[in-house]
């Protein structure tokens, strides 16, 4: 196996297992307020679920 081609098989599957951290520690911080709760999508989400529930 060439260098470069090793050297590239090594940055793809780090970018690949930080994206799959990252993702699951977006889902699991999910119930808690921090970095996913002052995201204008869960503000979103927070004002539908309130316009449901005021039905």
């Amino acid at each position: 196996m060439s260098t470069p081609l090793l050297v590239l098989v090594v940055a793809v599957s780090a970018a690949v297992s930080l994206a799959v951290s990252l993702i699951v520690v977006l889902l699991f911080s999910r119930p808690k307020a921090g970095l996913v709760e002052a995201s204008p999508w869960s503000a979103v989400k927070k004002e539908s679920q309130e316009k449901v529930r005021g039905l």
